[in-house]
């Protein structure tokens, strides 16, 4: 072999070096961006749900969105508040089921609260038989597993 064959040997591995390296970095910049991503999503949830349970009594805020009354504002305003809620029960559960969280957590943010209205209050039974409907199948699913397991 002479020194052009090996010259151009030396090349091509350095040539394939600079290449996987930089499928490499390819690579962990995904991670790092996947991970950011739900670690994003993970301390938005944390501060709408830390804001939803810290600003409301979530029995009366049930009652009031079970029966707005005579839709004065502030009972439209807690309506909305209840809805609210649901919402970000909806969307912790989907989180639980992307695997962005733990199961536990879903259950201690929100589960005991269904669980309760399911066993002290008849009316939220029967709105949720009415309104389940209206949430997603699998969030649906999970609601209806804690009304059985209180039953």
């Amino acid at each position: 072999m002479n020194w052009e064959a090996i010259s151009a040997i030396a090349e091509l591995a350095g040539a394939l070096g600079v290449i996987l390296s930089l499928l490499y970095l390819a690579a962990q910049i995904r991670t790092s961006n996947e991970s950011s991503r739900a670690q994003m999503e993970q301390t938005r949830l944390t501060n709408f749900t830390d804001l939803m349970l810290s600003t409301l009594p979530h029995t009366d805020l049930m009652i009031d969105g079970l029966s707005p009354g005579t839709n004065t504002e502030l009972e439209a305003k807690r309506n909305i508040y209840f809805h609210a809620w649901l919402s970000s029960a909806q969307y912790t559960y989907n989180q639980v089921q992307r695997g962005h969280l733990d199961v536990d957590e879903l259950d201690r943010m929100y589960g005991r609260y269904f669980s309760y209205w399911f066993k002290h209050y008849a009316p939220f039974r029967a709105w949720w038989g009415f309104s389940r409907e209206n949430f997603q199948l699998g969030f649906s699913s999970w609601v209806d597993m804690l009304d059985s397991t209180d039953a």
